[in-house]
């Protein structure tokens, strides 16, 4: 009889031992599944935003090469990553609003040169706008992407327009304008040839032409 309460006791530590391991399995089964899952969205999170990305950058433009304005010629600007430059770095020269002529210097020769070259820079501004008409017609596509891109070069109306004395007494025409190289693009050509140029380099131009006794000589 005296060792029944003892048994009583071992089985009774017995049973509440059963019963709390019974309890906290589940537990620890439901963690696991909660971390499992948190697992798994984590990667699909990641994936989703990856391939996000891909589609974003699948449907923006290429981006255009910027050039810095050297005062002879346009260069690639390996640093620019915009798809435009700041807007105050390629502002356009304004046109002259008249073509003036120097005052009379008393030499008959010179005079006439002098006062032959104003219709002569008006009529080289005419040539720019036609020749930048020309590039407009004969631009060269580029497949990038799925898009169509390409540069072409426009003129802006000429800025100085002056006749002068070379050391030998000879009359020198000089006139200057800008070159600016515009980026278009789009999904298609039509598309790009509407959408809104944007500057990617410029170049400041000087011009210098000689007197041939009767007329200015263009080149031609």
């Amino acid at each position: 009889m005296s060792t029944f309460p003892g048994l009583m006791l071992r089985l009774t530590a017995v049973f509440i031992l059963a019963v709390a391991l019974a309890t906290l399995s589940p537990r620890a089964a439901r963690a696991q599944s909660t971390d499992s899952a948190d697992s798994v969205t984590s990667d699909n999170g990641s994936s989703a935003a990856g391939q996000t990305d891909d589609a974003d950058e699948k449907s923006a433009p290429p981006a255009a090469a910027t050039s810095t304005d050297s005062g002879s010629a346009a260069k690639p600007d390996s640093s620019a990553k915009s798809d435009s430059p700041p807007s105050n770095q390629y502002a356009s020269h304004a046109a002259l609003k008249t073509f003036d002529t120097p005052p009379p210097s008393g030499d008959p020769k010179f005079d006439h040169a002098a006062l032959a070259f104003p219709d002569f820079c008006r009529d080289w501004q005419r040539k720019l706008h036609d020749r930048e008409l020309n590039n407009l017609e004969n631009i060269s596509w580029k497949d990038q992407n799925g898009w169509k891109t390409a540069t072409y070069v426009s003129y802006s109306p000429v800025k100085t327009c002056n006749c002068k004395r070379s050391t030998g007494g000879v009359p020198i025409g000089e006139l200057t304008y800008q070159e600016t190289e515009l980026y278009l693009s789009g999904r298609t050509v039509e598309e790009a040839r509407h959408a809104t140029p944007k500057p990617v380099g410029i170049t400041n131009t000087t011009e210098i032409f000689r007197w041939d006794r009767t007329k200015w000589d263009d080149g031609q």
